[in-house]
């Protein structure tokens, strides 16, 4: 087959397998395609062909295909590095040569809302859930009474190495607790989202598990109570606005849910909808075997189905054509699940989405958690700083002949502000010479003052003066009337092995001494920004040596620690101060640091004082942490150090500071030697760590001294 055949296409895991069993080889092959391309993290097997690929190929290139990369930078780096990619295209809907093929796609959010009696059992659940939460932040064993999936399991997978450890009695006793809450926040998921009739299985499944985490549940009294309640409920409320909007939409509709139980309710429910033909797409593991899978599809394609149910299995791949209606039955916090499930209906003509929400629960959560990652992962593959836009304008003016006169938009807010100064820019020089204007940063214009944007439409149209605009997000929505304006010109984001090649220049032009490792980790960590990648090599050379590369940030221009100190120095919200050190990659000791260091960069005056009294709180706190090992204070540190000194500030701060790495950590990391050389030194030379630590340092600076002179 491999040999015959001029294009091949196959599944990952068969080329895998091909390739370990030497059935397949490379060397023939000129193009490898990758479809559905954000699969390729981990030991997933695009990752292994796509190494072997560039090994064996004479002339690799390699295609990688998808419409939902992900809302985070490092995943979609690890991405762009598991599959060689060198440059990214990224195409919208606003796109001229995508436009013609985009079907009109409307979404529609349905709000239900839980019965009176769905609500009764909500609630004590609620304060079950509340009790036990309270308790462990009583303990220390949580830092924080407001509590997600996501940070029961990351604490729960600290307490597991802890014990693995340590092998301490109170790390087994926090991971049991920490899986009560896990268990019953599922109950919640299930009672708020699905219904009683699924609720009542996994509470079946939960008291045959014999472990001490479910057993103490079934201990407790209100729980049983909860037991009682749920016993009298009837379906949930969505099965019957579900039946609303199949009835009305009658053909080639699927339907997407994330339990196989549900699977069963909609399928019950819609039976008594006359005429309806429902077919059932669920995974193998769900007992539906790949032959029945491939049929249903087809059936459903040929019309001997009007409606389709699928789990997970039918967000992706699927390419059928003659789908209009889509309806998640819940939403799912998965920005690309979300993208591949839209992405199934109005393939051909125009289409609807229905999204079913339950008012005040966690399908709002789910909601929201998506379409904000969605809106990030556009924002970073839009990211172009450090690509050369600004200078690309200022060698276009050079090259035309033209002086050019640079407007930061950032900086005028305003209409009238704005005005003034465009209506400078329009004039000729004393020397007659033409002017090209630049307004930089168009993406920084306030979405509160519509008239900066009236104001720059009006100068397009009235100025023979040209005008440029760079923006590091054009796709922005407070862009969407000027961009019908304007000429788009797209600067790729630069691949880390080109800012390699430069950086590598730049040492040896100057003679730095260097590690091949040391050039790739900062070309790596710069993000596709060349400024940024120089302004780190400046940072990290003395002497004309490189010096640690862990000095430098990774810089995730999302989340990064810079935008983080950013906004706790420039809101007055305390939700804004809570969200930033919830979604910190940093210790809590770290981002003290990058506060105390940026502070007085930002605040002036009494604003200042009131923002060092919080930071010194946080300090004594922090030792009384350190000295009695009691952690049930270190919610109060971290109030601290982001709530108290975002509401320290009176005065509203809004122009750019430049912030800095922080000196203490730099000294921190410049002067700490690896244990194991200590710890050598102490037994070569008789003596204690602690002296090889402080001595030592002033033995070589005299020596050094002495040699000198």
């Amino acid at each position: 087959l491999y040999k015959k055949g001029r294009v091949i296409f196959a599944t990952p895991q068969t080329i895998e397998n091909d390739l370990k069993n030497n059935i397949l080889d490379f060397k023939e092959f000129i193009l490898l395609i990758i479809d559905e391309a954000h699969k390729s993290i981990g030991n997933y097997a695009y990752t292994y062909i796509a190494s072997k690929y560039m090994k064996e190929a004479q002339k690799p290139t390699i295609l990688a295909l998808t419409a939902s990369p992900g809302g985070k930078t490092k995943k979609i780096e690890e991405i762009k590095n598991n599959l060689f990619i060198e440059q990214i295209e990224i195409r919208t809907e606003y796109d001229e040569d995508i436009k013609k093929y985009i079907q009109e796609r409307k979404l529609i959010i349905v709000e239900v809302k839980l019965s009176d009696e769905y609500k009764t059992a909500k609630k004590i659940l609620d304060k079950i859930i509340s009790d036990k939460t309270e308790y462990l932040v009583k303990i220390g064993a949580l830092p924080t009474k407001k509590i997600s999936k996501k940070l029961l399991l990351e604490f729960q997978n600290f307490y597991f190495a802890k014990a693995k450890e340590t092998k301490r009695k109170e790390m087994f006793f926090a991971i049991s607790k920490i899986s009560e809450l896990i268990k019953l926040d599922y109950c919640l998921e299930l009672l708020e989202t699905q219904g009683a009739k699924q609720l009542t299985e996994y509470i079946k499944k939960l008291s045959s598990e014999g472990t001490k985490a479910s057993k103490s549940i079934f201990s407790n009294y209100n729980f049983r109570e909860f037991i009682k309640k749920i016993a009298n409920l009837k379906e949930h409320p969505k099965l019957t606005k579900l039946k609303e909007i199949v009835e009305k939409e009658k053909d080639n509709i699927i339907i997407f849910t994330q339990y196989r139980s549900t699977v069963e309710e909609i399928k019950r429910k819609l039976s008594e909808i006359e005429g309806i033909k429902i077919g059932i797409l669920v995974g193998q593991k769900e007992g539906l075997k790949q032959k029945i899978q491939i049929q249903t599809i087809k059936d459903f394609e040929e019309g001997r189905y009007n409606v389709l149910i699928a789990t997970s299995i039918g967000e992706e791949g699927l390419d059928i054509k003659n789908v209009k209606t889509a309806i998640f039955y819940e939403p799912v916090p998965s920005e690309i699940r979300q993208i591949q499930r839209r992405g199934r209906v109005a393939r051909l003509s125009k289409g609807k989405v229905h999204i079913l929400l339950t008012k005040d629960t966690k399908d709002e959560i789910y909601y929201w958690s998506a379409y904000h990652k969605e809106k990030k992962m556009k924002r970073i593959l839009n990211n172009k700083n450090g690509v050369g836009k600004t200078l690309s304008c200022y060698l276009i003016a050079k090259k035309l002949g033209y002086n050019l006169y640079e407007i930061n938009a950032s900086d005028y807010r305003d209409a009238e502000s704005l005005k003034k100064v465009l209506e400078i820019a329009k004039q000729k020089s004393l020397f007659g010479n033409k002017r090209i204007i630049l307004i930089d940063e168009i993406d920084g214009l306030s979405t509160q003052d519509k008239g900066a944007t009236k104001e720059i439409i009006k100068i397009f149209k009235e100025s023979k003066t040209p005008i440029l605009l760079t923006a590091n997000d054009a796709y922005a929505q407070k862009l969407k009337t000027l961009r019908n304006y304007c000429k788009l010109v797209q600067f790729n984001k630069l691949n880390y092995l080109s800012i390699e090649k430069f950086i590598k220049k730049i040492c040896d032009a100057e003679n730095i001494k260097y590690k091949e490792i040391s050039l790739k980790s900062i070309a790596q960590r710069a993000n596709g920004d060349m400024r940024a990648a120089i302004l780190d090599l400046e940072s990290i050379v003395i002497n004309n040596r490189l010096i640690d590369t862990s000095l430098i940030d990774s810089r995730d221009f999302e989340e990064n620690i810079f935008n983080s100190v950013r906004l706790i120095l420039k809101t007055k919200k305390i939700t804004t101060a809570k969200d930033v050190i919830r979604n910190l990659d940093r210790t809590p000791e770290d981002f003290f640091w990058w506060i105390e260091e940026n502070v007085v960069r930002e605040y002036k005056n009494n604003d200042l004082i009131r923002a060092i009294d919080y930071l010194s709180f946080a300090d004594i706190i922090r030792n009384r942490i350190t000295k009695r090992q009691d952690w049930s204070m270190l919610r109060y540190y971290i109030d601290f150090i982001s709530i108290g000194v975002a509401l320290s500030k009176k005065e509203t701060y809004k122009r750019y500071t430049p912030y800095g790495f922080p000196k203490y950590i730099r000294m921190r990391v410049g002067v700490e030697e690896p244990k194991e050389i200590i710890s050598e030194l102490g037994e070569k030379m008789h003596c204690s760590k602690k002296v090889v630590r402080e001595e030592l340092p002033y033995i070589k600076q005299f020596l050094d001294e002495k040699e000198n002179q």
